[in-house]
């Protein structure tokens, strides 16, 4: 287990992902629109579900209102969409519209897809005005447009399609490199990218306090916020999504705000760039942790006396550290949010397909800093696991020995402060881990958010509004542990000294390894709860 506080692979490159935007360019499918205009367009697999929505949407806008009906927006699919009365000043106006209606219907629309139930569905857009029309096969169940676009897809393209429907409702397809992006499209992610580093600012509000900091950045909208600019970035050819479900978590903390001001095609606002650098590590950590589908671990009060309790022999290797998933978060007890400490995160990174590179863990702790400098202070530290065989104990030592101040001329009282935050970070972490991995280990999933009943028919809008609240502070979470112990077992009781003769006392928890299997030729962990010593010299 290194320290590797610079690595120096894996950070995101802003030329790679996303291509010069320049706004005014005309974008490709464009088509003539016209009433009773008959319009085929084949080799379906190269449209995106999303491109032909915008194309059947800015054909009603070109109408005046009038409905276009689009048959193969996805295999065995139909659209109509009718834009009414609304009223578009230039194309640029209806795209733009037509982009933000898509990112509002698009999780619905997944939804019906996902689903074999060959009913249609209507969706209206928010501010209304825009009625969308879908139906599976039998296209009579909605009706006739002003113009008809038929999209052709080859047999082999419609039979994958139906195969994968479940998994992948939608046809995504990338951004040509001659493709641009239109102004309309450039405003739309600025604003998002606004709105999402307000919603970053208001997760660290105190009235999130008592929340996980996981859920803190779902409850302020600030997951919603960034996965909508992730989306619209995608349009521009960002592959935002696939850079935080694999890189390096210090790599995307240095690279995010690069990527940030190539998308949107021009220098932040000096404003929105202080907020954006200023919540850089925060917003980085949980966006990642959101689209990698991160799982809280939250340890019970008795299990957490342990844990400080417990210590770890000096025979068990780095090698024994597995993760439950790669991505997770410790919710550590309140006794510890007290001193500073709120959640420790914990990102996996495996080695390459091939077999090359080596694998690492990004451990991120976030301390809430009380009066008068409140707020959330966010730390990265990446560790590799490079060595198997070497104790836990001593590559810990090692890794800590190695951490340095980043300002320089620290005084060496903030170093070994630093040092001792992670040294008891790290301890409390591999304990956790451990524990995890034992057969022993007691772990209970409690779905509170996801089972949480949403069916408000009979509620008033305030109501409703306060219901939906109060989900949003509950979570998902794996209670790890027993609810309690026997006698306080878990008080932290010094070891047994030199090996004499010794009164009864109990002796402190603790994990080793154990021979098993054939001729004991294997090694497991084992976890040993606080036992008796010498009980035939009670009262001696």
């Amino acid at each position: 287990m290194k320290s590797d506080p610079h690595p120096s692979d894996g950070t995101p490159d802003a030329s790679k992902l996303v291509q010069p935007a320049r706004p005014g360019a005309a974008t490709k499918n464009d088509i003539a629109y016209a009433e009773g205009a008959l319009v085929t367009l084949e080799g379906g697999n190269d449209y995106s579900t999303e491109r032909l929505f915008v194309i059947a949407v800015l054909g009603s806008f070109a109408l005046e209102g009038k409905p276009v009906r689009c048959t193969g927006i996805v295999p065995g699919v139909t659209m109509r969409a009718t834009s009414g009365a609304l009223i578009a000043s230039n194309k640029a106006d209806a795209e733009h519209f037509a982009y933000r209606t898509w990112d509002q219907i698009r999780p619905q629309l997944e939804s019906w897809l996902a689903r074999s139930s060959p009913d249609a569905i209507t969706v209206r857009s928010s501010p209304p005005g825009l009625l969308l029309e879908f139906s599976r096969g039998g296209q009579h169940l909605i009706g006739h447009g002003a113009m008809q676009i038929t999209v052709e897809y080859a047999p082999d393209a419609s039979v994958a399609y139906a195969a994968d429907r479940a998994r992948r409702p939608l046809i995504e397809v990338p951004r040509g490199p001659g493709e641009t992006a239109t102004s309309g499209q450039l405003e739309d992610l600025r604003r998002l990218l606004d709105d999402a580093v307000r919603a970053t600012e208001d997760s660290v509000a105190p009235r999130y306090d008592r929340l996980p900091v996981p859920v803190r950045f779902r409850a302020s909208g600030a997951n919603e916020s960034w996965a909508r600019f992730r989306l619209a970035a995608a349009r521009l050819g960002g592959d935002l999504e696939g850079v935080f479900a694999t890189a390096p978590i210090a790599s995307l903390v240095r690279g995010f705000p690069i990527v940030v001001e190539h998308l949107v095609d021009r220098s932040l606002d000096q404003a929105v760039g202080a907020r954006l650098a200023s919540l850089a590590v925060h917003n980085v950590v949980w966006q990642a942790f959101n689209v990698r589908k991160g799982a809280l671990y939250e340890p019970t009060p008795a299990l957490h006396r342990l844990l400080q309790a417990s210590f770890i022999a000096d025979d068990v290797p780095v090698g024994m550290i597995a993760m439950p998933t790669d991505t997770m978060c410790i919710i550590p007890d309140p006794s510890l949010w007290e001193k500073g400490v709120c959640a420790i995160g914990l990102f996996r990174h495996r080695r390459h397909a091939d077999g090359s590179g080596s694998e690492s863990i990004s451990c991120i702790t976030v301390e809430q800093r009380r009066h008068p400098a409140r707020g959330l202070t966010t730390n990265v530290f990446e560790i590799r696991l490079d060595d198997p065989d070497k104790t836990i104990g001593q590559d810990l030592d090692d890794a800590v020995a190695n951490i340095q101040p980043k300002a320089r001329g620290a005084r060496d009282d903030e170093a070994r402060e630093i040092r001792e935050h992670w040294r008891g970070a790290l301890d409390y972490v591999v304990k956790m881990l451990l524990y995890l991995d034992v057969g022993s280990a007691e772990v209970n999933y409690d779905r509170s958010y996801t089972l949480a009943p949403r069916d408000f028919s009979g509620l008033g809008q305030r109501r409703r509004a306060e219901r939906l609240f109060q989900i949003e502070q509950l979570y998902d979470r794996h209670i790890v542990g027993p609810a309690i112990l026997d006698a306080e077992l878990a008080a932290s009781v010094p070891g047994d000294g030199a090996h004499h003769e010794v009164s009864f006392h109990w002796r402190r928890p603790h994990f080793r390894t154990q021979p098993y299997g054939p001729r004991a030729s294997l090694r497991k962990v084992v976890f040993i709860g606080p036992t008796v010593v010498r009980p035939d010299r009670v009262g001696v």
